[in-house]
């Protein structure tokens, strides 16, 4: 996990046309927009990847791409959560042989858990995992189970390997118990980016972060140089930014904003839905005032 810190995006996936077949050829066109301006890593696989709508031969496809491209560039997270814990422990030894920086799996998800069940799919996680670092993934407001601080504080006394947790609960109070622990915290937060900073974390994982890059990167470097001021100044400009685009939780939107930058990445897999033209139009009218309004040259094609 050395200088796995900072903005760490949450990927988009590429894909044809229709949505029915991911698309490897703009990998690296998308790698180079985010290493240029100022990405220190990627999350591959994840929800803003539509990760749980792809098979897994698919998910191997696109992490072997993904690394290839960011090597020397980006560190890679490979996100392996699945319904069946056998598709995980095949995604966790494919991403041991590609060596990457870590990986990352979701919470069981879609039926209630056990605090005592989740403690246990960790530890499976954790011995499966071997050497490589593993980051427990946090999103209740998807999987109805959270990460209890409670089981990190158990995983982390018992396995050198887990090393911390991407949250994206929204929770701040939540958060602020995650950074009591001492590990790798990593919120998927954009509007609490400074503030979990200040407290402790490490970075973030944003899926908005992959499309407005620059302004996550002013944050990160006004914060790392003491400039509070400037660096709450960018976080402001972020989140409305953010706020915009669906804050995240918005896929086709994503896509769709990132295409106005020059990077296609294609449809969405069914039963997601493209963006409306109405909509789009609406959001590009609201990017521009907003790119007025902070005196942003921010090109929108």
């Amino acid at each position: 996990m050395e200088n796995l810190e900072g903005i760490i995006v949450a990927t988009l996936t590429p894909m044809n046309s229709k949505g029915s077949k991911i698309d490897l050829s703009p990998i690296k066109d998308y790698i180079d927009f985010l290493y240029e301006r100022g990405v220190h890593g990627i999350f591959v696989n994840g929800t803003t990847g539509e990760g749980l709508l792809l098979d897994l031969d698919e998910k191997k496809k696109l992490l072997y791409e993904f690394k290839k491209h960011a090597e020397g560039k980006l560190k890679v997270i490979s996100h392996c959560g699945a319904l069946d814990y056998r598709e995980i422990e095949e995604m966790i030894e494919f991403s041991k042989n590609l060596a990457v920086d870590a990986v990352a799996v979701v919470t069981p998800f879609y039926y209630r858990y056990s605090d005592d069940e989740i403690l246990c799919f960790y530890r499976f996680i954790c011995e499966k995992a071997g050497e490589i670092p593993v980051l427990g993934y946090n999103i209740p407001g998807l999987t109805n189970n959270w990460i209890k601080t409670e089981i990190v504080e158990k995983l982390k006394n018992n396995y050198s390997n887990f090393i911390g947790v991407k949250d994206s609960s929204g929770n701040f109070t939540h958060i602020l118990s995650l950074l009591r622990t001492g590990l790798n915290i990593f919120v998927g937060y954009d509007e609490a980016f400074l503030a979990s900073l200040v407290m402790g974390a490490k970075g973030c994982v944003s899926g908005p972060g992959g499309i407005f890059p620059e302004f996550f990167d002013k944050v990160w470097k006004y914060f790392k140089e003491g400039k509070l001021s400037n660096a709450y100044e960018y976080q402001e400009i972020l989140s409305q930014f953010s706020l915009a685009i669906g804050n995240g939780g918005d896929i086709p939107l994503l896509k769709s904003v990132l295409k106005l930058r020059g990077i296609d990445l294609g449809s969405v897999r069914f039963p997601l839905k493209e963006t409306s033209k109405e909509k789009l139009e609406n959001v590009k009218r609201k990017l521009r005032e907003l790119s007025i309004n902070y005196s942003i040259d921010l090109k929108i094609y």
